[in-house]
């Protein structure tokens, strides 16, 4: 059952939209609805978050290498249950795609046999079956009356996905996520959260983690299963719209996203995020869903507010500082993105279709062609080195040129401000695209490709930390992953010539 507060009694203080700018705390009421909720579930505050989950109001299902909790009560409700189902036909896609890519050592043809099983299983729910379920420790699998067959596909599963020792010791072993429905459920989970462990309170007591789609406990991971409504007020914080209303793909897309990260840094805990870590995610999404038309700024939970003001951003491009640093303002705009439905990227505008490679073909001939009007470029008759860029501020192009990869491309210099969002858009089609053929072609034929991409994942978690990924890149294929120019060979300069050929 849901606690419906009236907000307008208990909010502290009056105001708008959250912009981010106010320095005398948060305007929502944490604390008082964490009360609220605890009294109303028969909560103690002493509990503990994690027990809270195996209490009655969750149920439980293991998928993999996921530990999924759901209400129990949203069960019942056919639209809560379709979006439910969904995310877990989206995580054993994801899966499928993510233990194959890391070289798992079980056959893949039984591991596939296994994700077809759970599969089948997982589309014949129905409001109808969900009748007695309970919540607390005992698994859906069994109190939906799974069959030998599937219980069985479902413990070589957990075998296949498990989490490597230390990394278990250190994060846990099952990746942890909560699922909640809708914009108050998803708020009042993260809220009594906080309530329980006082230590997350500097980040979940916070007016912009209410206007975010996920957050997290510990590395207990609470996801929402609906968008914020645009504009975002404070006043109504339970104002939501489906993650698939621009795109019928997109609430797949934001699971996949979600399990991603939960995969990713599970195997690469021990460092900083990098962008090699960020572009599997990418590709992962693309793997499982098919399409990626979501914001960079979304893998780390970033909000980009609107209306005058910008929160910190990051971008993963070649150029300036590779440790950090500090680069132009963005210009703030209303809503949840820059710029207008009209004004697409051409590095964004059929969602990764194809890691990106059509989209990365256009942007090449058209690069070639400016470069070549520079005769002053040192690589100004090099048709694979350019890509052009356009500023919709401007309405001006320009050309970027490689290497984008490696240490030359570290020290890059930025194009100019009015070019950053679309070189923010290209360096993501491009590393995306660079990273799959990497595992399909940089080996020569697929199936040693594959290996040696599922060495440079093991290689690169394993690296001390702080080694650059250009290193690792050369000592798993034995030549350098980049270089200023074709002359010596090179992985960026041969994706290059992939990228015009297009095969």
């Amino acid at each position: 059952m849901l606690l419906r507060l009236g907000l307008s009694s208990i909010l502290l203080v009056g105001g708008g939209a959250y912009d981010g700018e106010r320095k005398d705390g948060p305007i929502f009421p944490f604390e008082e609805l964490a009360r609220e909720v605890a009294k109303e579930l028969g909560i103690d505050e002493s509990a503990d978050f994690a027990g809270v989950l195996d209490g009655p109001n969750h149920a439980r299902l293991e998928v993999g290498s996921f530990d999924v909790r759901f209400p129990v009560a949203s069960l019942q409700k056919a639209a809560h249950l379709q979006l439910f189902q969904e995310s877990v036909l989206t995580l054993i896609d994801l899966q499928r795609a993510w233990f194959e890519w890391r070289g798992n050592p079980h056959p893949a043809d039984a591991a596939e046999q296994d994700w077809e099983t759970l599969r089948s299983f997982v589309k014949g729910w129905s409001t109808g079956k969900f009748g007695k379920v309970q919540g607390g420790t005992s698994s859906l699998w069994e109190q939906l009356g799974a069959k030998e067959p599937v219980l069985q596909a479902l413990e070589r599963i957990a075998v296949y996905t498990a989490t490597p020792t230390d990394a278990a010791e250190e994060v846990g072993a099952a990746n942890l996520i909560v699922l909640e429905p809708t914009r108050e459920q998803f708020v009042r989970t993260f809220t009594l959260a906080g309530l329980l462990d006082p230590l997350q309170q500097e980040h979940l007591w916070q007016d912009q983690t209410v206007s975010q789609t996920a957050t997290w406990s510990g590395w207990t991971q609470i996801a929402c299963l609906e968008q914020i409504g645009f504009p975002f007020e404070i006043r109504s914080p339970y104002v939501g719209t489906p993650h698939s209303q621009e795109d019928p793909t997109g609430f797949a897309q934001f699971m996949a996203e979600r399990g991603a990260v939960m995969l990713l840094r599970k195997e690469f805990f021990r460092h900083g995020t990098h962008f090699f870590e960020e572009t599997l995610g990418t590709n992962l999404v693309l793997a499982a869903v098919g399409k990626n038309d979501l914001r960079q700024g979304e893998w780390k939970l970033e909000y980009k507010t609107a209306g005058g003001s910008t929160q910190p951003y990051e971008r993963f491009v070649p150029g300036g500082n590779p440790q950090g640093g500090t680069l132009p303002k963005r210009e703030a705009s209303r809503g949840p993105r820059t710029g207008s439905a009209m004004e697409v990227s051409r590095y964004r505008k059929d969602g990764g279709k194809g890691y990106f490679l059509g989209v990365l073909q256009d942007g090449q001939r058209a690069g070639a062609k400016l470069a070549s009007k520079d005769k002053k470029h040192p690589l100004s008759k090099e048709k694979t080195a350019h890509f052009e860029l356009y500023s919709f501020q401007v309405a001006q192009s320009t050309f970027v040129s490689a290497p984008f990869l490696g240490d030359l491309g570290q020290g890059k210099e930025l194009p100019p401000n009015e070019f950053l969002d679309d070189y923010e858009d290209f360096f993501r089609a491009y590393r995306s695209c660079f990273f799959e053929w990497l595992r399909e072609h940089g080996a020569g034929d697929v199936e040693t490709s594959e290996a040696r991409f599922a060495e440079l994942v093991a290689a690169h978690r394993a690296r001390e930390v702080g080694t650059p990924m250009h290193v690792v890149a050369q000592a798993v294929y034995g030549v350098p992953m980049s270089a200023a120019d074709p002359s010596t060979d090179n992985l960026e300069w041969r994706f290059l010539e992939y990228v015009k050929k297009g095969r």
